[in-house]
């Protein structure tokens, strides 16, 4: 973990946990709620499995970036991380299925409005995932 991660959680427990979540952006264990990772389960990860799999899974995966679990989200890859907890505006992921200036992604078409609403929403509700 980078020492700029690691000294942030140290700052977060000593000001009681719960106090920097966000600021941490998910460095911290996260509890969600049942509902929560079934909406996960039925509806984002079937558009990360059907739009983003081919090049960004587990693995050999473009730009060195994995969305095969949160972790590796937010670990992220050559550009930093893909999701940042409760802010889909900072996420590199969001961004890029936007097609920013920067990146559009998937490269072949973009997504589907409603499959971009969902992906925002699960970004913004912490982006739980089991």
């Amino acid at each position: 973990m980078r020492t700029f991660a690691k000294s942030l959680i140290v700052v977060c427990v000593l000001l009681g946990g719960s106090i920097c979540h966000n600021s941490a952006q998910g460095f911290q264990q996260d509890t969600f709620t049942q509902s929560q990772l079934d909406h996960f389960e039925n509806k984002v990860r079937p558009i990360l499995v059907k739009r983003c799999n081919e090049c960004h899974a587990e693995g050999e995966s473009e730009g060195s970036l994995s969305l095969a679990s949160r972790a590796a989200m937010l670990e992220g890859g050559d550009s930093g991380p893909a999701i940042v907890p409760g802010d889909p505006e900072k996420s590199l992921l969001v961004q890029a299925i936007h097609y920013d200036d920067v990146y559009e992604m998937p490269p072949d078409s973009k997504m589907p409005d409603d499959e971009i609403r969902i992906l925002e929403e699960w970004v913004r509700d912490s982006a739980p995932q089991a």
